[in-house]
């Protein structure tokens, strides 16, 4: 698919090329990951090779009720 509108759409094909270089610059290596965990753990554990984003644990807190006794 990108092949056939590259054929047709010089833009297409040079904004292509471009994202392509970018990316093979980011390239983090060859996706080999071996992680291990032993002896237990003591509370979350997270393995991860390439992480883009948040990562949470648990749930969130409530939100604060305010002084005690409030009525409003």
């Amino acid at each position: 698919m990108l092949q056939r509108r590259a054929a047709h759409d010089p833009e297409f094909t040079r904004s292509l090329t471009a994202w392509l270089e970018e990316a093979k610059a980011v390239s983090t290596g060859s996706g080999d990951v071996h992680n291990t965990v032993s002896g237990g753990s003591q509370g979350n554990v997270l393995q991860v090779r390439d992480l883009h984003g948040s990562v949470t644990f648990g749930t969130p807190a409530a939100p604060d009720a305010g002084p005690a006794g409030r009525t409003d």
